[in-house]
C-alpha cells in the first residue's frame, strides 16, 4: 500500500504558487498606476502578470477582491 505524501510537500507548493500570484498581481497593480492615464485591457494586464487573461481575472479578483476593470477606479 502506497502512503499519502508528507503534507508538508503540498503546503510549500501552495505558498509557492500563492507567492508567484501574488508577485503577478502586484507587477500589474504597478503597471496600472505608472499607466494610470491609458486604458489597459485584461489581456495587458494579464501578459504583464505572465497569465493568460481568464486565469488573470480570477487570480486577481481572488488576491485583491474586486475585479482588475475597477481597480483604478476604486476609492483609497
Amino acid at each position: 500500500m502506497r502512503t499519502a505524501p508528507p503534507v508538508f510537500r503540498e503546503d510549500a507548493a501552495r505558498h509557492e504558487t500563492l507567492a508567484a500570484q501574488t508577485q503577478a498581481v502586484e507587477r500589474a497593480i504597478q503597471t496600472m498606476y505608472t499607466h494610470l492615464h491609458e486604458l489597459l485591457t485584461l489581456e495587458d494586464l494579464a501578459s504583464v502578470a505572465c497569465l493568460s487573461p481568464s486565469h488573470f481575472h480570477r487570480v486577481f479578483r481572488r488576491l485583491i477582491g474586486i475585479p482588475s476593470k475597477i481597480w483604478p477606479r476604486w476609492p483609497v
